[in-house]
């Protein structure tokens, strides 16, 4: 029986098809769905996010109410409120990519209930087991997370409050050979031991807990408010997921905190590293070839999942066939494994960031097509990640977790195997993002005499690199006077 984790608690699923004409008791959190009669889309039937309010860009559609594309700008108080449930129509609520065609009102339930048995058929109740499931021991003997600063308890409070759905991802028109050969050894029995093995290791160092930094958006918020606080956070973010190829995590938040302050300082650094006119940058803030990154920079950078145009290029089309131009993400559309991680790192754990780690524990250390046969995996390729993911999200499943927290559990628990994901000088086997950030604010705040809350709060703003001080802009357009590090991790 499926289950997971929902708010900290892990629940059985129960998906229970609905005789024609029978009535349901229907409860707060529980769904009804329904296959639209001509074969197009799902129906879904649900209490309404939007009762007494609507969207503001949503528009009459016949006798629906279109989904607003600007969330941020929802919900807005109108004359005639939105009923207390709510029918959506998507696309296919089991495809890679649903997307939401728009949805109707009602004032009570009975009302609602009563029209989805005219408009679909095949009707399911999808209900959460009134008692929660005695937790794996894995879960029951995780350890203590820890903030050196003291400033959160990193062990109380749940991931972000963020929607669970699988963003855009390329998938290529065939699968290739090497997708095959990596699947077939995936879905081995000795290779899903293996895994299980790991995942339970991994989940008892913490790996459940990885990517959540909701203490971080938390944070921001109290700090900056409702409306600058989420921006700060998300623009931090973006630099970690762009710098992270090939970036061990502290040495990529350090880097993300340098780049966060060309970015608050209107540096032109993507137009600076396409003319290769970037000032020089301080030893261990910069990296190998920044040519490779300037597209997933330039993304960072604007912050959107449009068209994002570098020397009068979409560089978010960039290698990848024309039937994909049309994918909407935050980096592009051939960075996988960067989109992945970015909808990780703001919790939404649908996805499975698939980086070299990954790749090792799900297919072995060594292998690729040719000549790469003998060599160490890395991340996955567009070409191969989509269908890798939708094997993991099977894992995932099987083990009652979200695909992401399979992933940085496995990623923890296989790293003396993989090589990959082992533990920072100083910090616990499986330490999370928000352990290794906070780790390197504390190292920050006693190397500058300031306190970790000015200098986390400095972070977010985009005016302290961490470990290091900015000191005014000089007139080459780069940041001055950051102190070098040498470190080993």
């Amino acid at each position: 029986m499926p289950s997971g984790l929902l708010g900290g608690v892990l629940r059985n699923i129960k998906r229970l098809p609905i005789k024609k004409g029978a009535k349901i008791k229907f409860k707060e959190g529980e769904s009804v769905v329904a296959k639209g009669p001509d074969g197009r889309g799902t129906y879904i039937l649900t209490q309404n996010p939007s009762k007494g309010q609507n969207w503001k860009e949503g528009k009459p559609s016949g006798d629906w109410t279109e989904v607003a594309t600007d969330m941020s700008k929802a919900p807005q108080k109108v004359a005639k409120p939105e009923g207390s449930f709510r029918i959506s129509q998507i696309a296919d609520i089991n495809s890679d990519n649903p997307v939401a065609w728009g949805h109707n009102s009602f004032s009570s339930f009975p009302k609602a209930y009563k029209e989805l048995q005219k408009r679909g058929t095949d009707l399911e109740h999808i209900k959460l087991s009134d008692t929660p499931v005695i937790p794996p021991a894995y879960i029951q003997g995780g350890r203590n997370l820890v903030d050196e600063t003291g400033l959160f308890n990193l062990n109380k409070g749940g991931y972000p409050n963020v929607p669970q759905t699988r963003g855009d991802v390329f998938r290529p028109l065939t699968q290739n050979k090497e997708t095959d050969e990596i699947l077939k050894i995936f879905n081995s029995p000795k290779q899903q031991k293996h895994l299980e093995e790991w995942f339970e290791a991994g989940a008892k160092q913490g790996g459940l807990e990885w990517y959540n930094t909701n203490h971080l958006k938390k944070f921001a918020i109290e700090q900056f408010g409702d409306d600058l606080g989420p921006k700060l956070y998300e623009r931090f973010l973006r630099y970690n997921a762009a710098l992270s190829p090939n970036t061990a995590v502290i040495p990529n938040i350090r880097q993300a905190s340098y780049w966060n302050t060309l970015d608050e300082l209107n540096v032109p650094f993507v137009d600076q590293i396409a003319t290769r006119t970037l000032a020089p940058i301080p030893p261990t803030y910069g990296r190998m070839g920044l040519q490779s990154v300037k597209g997933l920079l330039a993304s960072a950078k604007e912050g959107t999942k449009g068209p994002v145009m570098v020397g009068g290029k979409n560089i978010k089309v960039a290698g990848v066939p024309q039937y994909a131009h049309h994918l909407q993400t935050m980096f592009p559309i051939g960075a996988s494994k960067v989109n992945s991680f970015w909808d990780n790192l703001l919790g939404n754990l649908s996805s499975a960031t698939l980086d070299a780690g990954a790749m090792r524990a799900v297919a072995g250390k060594y292998g690729g097509v040719g000549k790469q046969a003998d060599k160490l995996r890395t991340s996955a390729s567009k070409e191969i990640y989509a269908a890798v993911e939708d094997e993991f999200a099977k894992f995932a499943e099987k083990m009652g977790v979200a695909p992401a927290q399979a992933q940085a559990s496995i990623w923890g628990g296989a790293s003396k195997y993989t090589g990959v994901g082992k533990a920072p000088v100083g910090l616990p086997e499986g330490a999370t993002w928000m352990e290794m950030l906070m780790s390197r604010v504390n190292k920050t705040a006693m190397e500058t005499g300031k306190s970790p809350k000015h200098v986390l709060t400095e972070m977010l703003k985009g005016n302290q690199v961490l470990r290091s001080m900015v000191a005014p802009l000089l007139t080459t357009g780069a940041v001055g006077g950051l102190l070098s590090e040498n470190e080993k991790l």
